[in-house]
């Protein structure tokens, strides 16, 4: 299992640097598209290539048709992108095996003029790394601890403490609240800045409003039934006349410190005015809960396997794994012998 913990940590490392100061985004691609490149690198290292059929396999892999943002963003959000990271990773395997076999590559496919991948799908602009490739990305990775989209988190946090205060004050969401203002970064003006109907669960776990609204009605954490087409949330009217009362903005210092290697904070803020004109604090939270400053995170990554492998698996078998995984032998393990525990 060493050999395949240093995999990860290549494949993150690889991604999460390359995002760094490179918007993907900002051109209409998908962030999947690094995961593509992270994983046919590491799949070359796993195949052990030699330098030249590793490089070979990478740039297949930057040559290739690369996934729109198009299935992230309303009108067309959709559930390809909770299968758009597997997918990526099928193509990987499947182009260092290409390169395995002797497939040639193409040596200047970033920078050729007119058709390389610079000019024709970034806009001309070369890449920029501003650092060196290590363990970086996954000694400060954002576990996504509760069900939200990641920029979202903190906003779901906030609200629960929002809920916390009505309850107290005997304050029902709907008829009480005039208005709630969501204060974000601008990658949540980008990704869960929602209005109009919501089509789907892909749609609803990636707005903004759909989340905190659902949270104060229910008094509790957004989870992943909330957002299924069956969910009562989804056609609960109540949930469009709050969605209705928030209105979202940009705060620049939260994208600043987004941005901020030193900082890193996912922060969300929310201010609500009840009918009465009465303007309660702001609620305001920087670091979701999953991120490496909150203490509370390994506890409750913990807590969220065991939860989720339990959907599954039996009580036996999820105590096997987890002794396994916290136990002195882990790194030593065999892979297929890990694998087995998976085994239906």
């Amino acid at each position: 299992m060493r050999h395949v913990l240093t995999a990860l940590i290549k494949a993150y490392e690889i991604q999460g640097v390359f995002q760094i100061k490179n918007a993907f985004n900002k051109v209409g691609l998908d962030h999947t598209i690094l995961v593509k490149i992270g994983a046919t690198a590491v799949c070359a290292w796993l195949l052990d290539l030699p330098r030249g059929q590793a490089l070979s396999a990478v740039s297949h892999a930057w040559m290739d048709g690369h996934p729109l943002r198009v299935y992230r963003q309303a009108p067309n959000t959709g559930p390809r992108k909770g299968w758009a990271a597997g997918d990526a990773c099928m193509r990987a395997v499947h182009l260092a095996l290409l390169a395995k076999a002797g497939q040639p590559g193409a040596e200047t496919v970033l920078t050729t003029p007119r058709w390389g991948f610079y000019d024709v799908l970034f806009q001309g602009r070369a890449f920029e790394l501003p650092q060196a490739f290590g363990t970086w990305v996954i000694e400060t990775v954002l576990f996504k601890v509760n069900t939200a989209e990641g920029h979202g988190m903190t906003a779901v946090e906030a609200a629960l403490e929002v809920a916390g205060v009505l309850k107290e004050k005997g304050l029902d969401p709907v008829k009480d609240i005039q208005s709630i203002h969501a204060k974000t970064q601008a990658a949540g003006m980008t990704i869960i800045n929602k209005q109009g109907g919501l089509h789907n669960a892909a749609d609803r776990d990636h707005c903004l409003r759909y989340m905190v609204a659902v949270v104060l009605l229910k008094g509790a954490q957004v989870e992943t039934a909330d957002y299924q087409d069956d969910s009562p949330w989804a056609a609960d009217e109540r949930v469009d006349v709050l969605r209705g009362k928030i209105t979202m903005s940009e705060e620049k210092k939260f994208t600043e410190d987004y941005h901020d290697m030193k900082v890193r904070s996912v922060a969300n803020s929310l201010t609500v005015t009840l009918v009465d004109g009465t303007v309660l604090p702001e609620v305001l939270v920087e670091y979701p809960l999953g991120h490496v400053k909150r203490v509370e995170t390994t506890r409750e990554v913990l807590a969220k396997a065991e939860r989720n492998l339990g959907l599954r698996l039996e009580g036996e078998r999820v105590r096997a794994i987890l002794d396994a995984v916290e136990g002195d032998g882990f790194m030593d393990l065999k892979a297929d012998e890990f694998v087995d525990f998976f085994a239906l």
